[in-house]
């Protein structure tokens, strides 16, 4: 298994194999079950030799593009289309667990035509992998669903001068599979709330931040004082909220 909310590095391997009318592809995009960004630290080609001794030809950092996508995935692309043979590549990335069976997958794409997806089935592309599974396991079971909110600073002075004038909400999601609704608030202490700041996620776990910049719901800035921000999800479908809170205060 792997440690739950650690940096880790991961490799992937990945092997091409054309059959009849296959036209190749130009594109490959790295992903993951998970919310959480998987950060490229090299991409290879090359025999399962060179790819063991570190030999294998370097084409991220290199003649490839790499594009990072909104929902965390990196896509590469090739100065042009790779259309036969049986090339071997390894993808070394970085990135964090927060799922109990967290799936990483590749898809190969050509930029002509953008509506065939070829998608890597695990298997067995050499024997440098230490398994042929696409899934990783950690133990999370032990973690809460959501660790503590945290402000960052806890005390803000949003008075226009671009200095400490906002406040970042960070947490820290564990165990969720589905889309959720994650109910982001800010109240004063009389439990009014001021501030809705809201998000839907398709892949909750992991970690969130929402920023807040000292105004309500009008966009008026509020009074100086201490206010309470709120995380708050539906854990099940007809199971109660899980929620947690920290302060924040507001000087002029």
């Amino acid at each position: 298994g792997v440690e739950p909310g650690a940096d880790q590095l991961f490799s992937m391997y990945i092997r091409s194999v054309f059959g009849p009318g296959n036209s190749g592809f130009d594109r490959i995009r790295l992903h993951s079950s998970s919310s959480v960004p998987i950060e490229l630290v090299s991409f290879r080609e090359g025999s399962e030799a060179q790819l063991r001794t570190g030999t294998g030809r370097d084409l991220w950092p290199g003649p490839l593009e790499l594009e990072r996508l909104e929902d965390g995935s990196v896509e590469l692309a090739f100065p042009a289309p790779v259309t036969g043979g049986r090339p071997l590549y390894q993808a070394r990335f970085r990135t964090r667990v927060f799922l109990s069976g967290t799936t990483f997958g590749a898809e190969l794409k050509r930029a002509t035509r953008p509506e065939i997806v070829q998608a890597v089935s695990a298997g067995d592309a050499g024997s440098l992998a230490a398994s042929q599974s696409l899934v990783v396991v950690a133990d999370v079971e032990n973690f809460p669903l959501l660790d503590r909110v945290r402000l960052v600073p806890q005390v803000f002075t949003p008075n226009g001068d671009a200095i400490n004038d906002q406040a970042e909400i960070r947490f820290t999601i564990y165990r969720l599979i589905r889309a959720r609704q994650i109910e982001v608030g800010i109240y004063d202490l009389s439990g009014r709330k001021v501030r809705e700041l809201s998000l839907h996620r398709e892949n909750p776990s992991g970690d969130h931040s929402v920023v807040w910049d000292g105004r309500d719901d009008a966009g008026a800035l509020v009074r100086p004082g201490t206010y309470l921000a709120r995380v708050a999800f539906a854990a099940d479908v007809g199971a109660g909220k899980t929620q947690a809170a920290s302060l924040v205060g507001v000087v002029y």
